[in-house]
């Protein structure tokens, strides 16, 4: 079903058949030329705050490696993603080293990482006044909802709901459509908040 709560939000979309876009030349926020990217960072995990620099480097395509250090240099996490879908954890702060956080964290990262990915019977949906596509997917995490720009062919927005409720909503913000500017992850379920704010390495305020 392309239906219920999660669906009524996004007013305008409309069920289309015609003109959907191939999954897989959907340009992904961390592909082009540069193989690494900087974000300050702040996490709220529970009662933590976290604030410091979130650096994600591209080793091969769709392969990633995800370090999080506070602006003192005190390693939080240290994780990798691979292409094949699997995951390692070489490092995480004993303040926030709990199944149900590290869970939550690699599927966080993992959904912003990553373009959509292949599955069956997706669904589309389109604003054509706004130039969005609205794209269903289900898989065993739940169900997620993407907003595809169809005029910079990037991903705007990410919800993961499970059958009941909303779990998660993740938030591109990008000026000129190409870079980002800033990344928002917010839980309804849960109290852990992401927020990502590009890093222009050529300020003179980067070391």
């Amino acid at each position: 079903m392309f239906s219920g709560c999660t669906v009524a939000e996004y007013k305008g979309f409309q069920r289309t058949t015609e003109n959907v876009p191939e999954i897989k030349n959907i340009t992904s926020w961390f592909q082009g030329d540069s193989d690494h990217f900087l974000f300050h960072a702040g996490i709220d995990v529970y009662n933590n705050h976290f604030g410091g620099i979130m650096i994600i480097k591209r080793l091969v395509i769709d392969s990633y490696r995800v370090v999080y250090i506070t602006e003192l240099g005190i390693k939080i996490f240290d994780m990798e993603f691979f292409k094949n879908g699997e995951f390692k954890l070489h490092y995480c702060l004993d303040a926030i080293n709990r199944k149900s956080v590290i869970k939550t964290l690699k599927s966080d990262i993992g959904i912003m990482l990553e373009n959509i990915p292949a599955a069956d019977k997706l669904k589309f949906r389109r604003d054509s006044q706004n130039a969005k596509t609205l794209i269903r997917s289900k898989d065993r995490t739940g169900i997620r909802y993407y907003i595809l720009n169809d005029n910079t062919n990037r991903i705007e927005e990410i919800s993961l709901s499970s059958s009941f409720r909303k779990k998660m909503n993740l938030f591109y913000y990008s000026a000129n459509g190409s870079e980002l500017d800033s990344i928002r992850i917010k839980h309804h379920d849960i109290k852990l908040n992401i927020q990502l704010s590009n890093l222009n390495e050529t300020k003179s305020d980067v070391p």
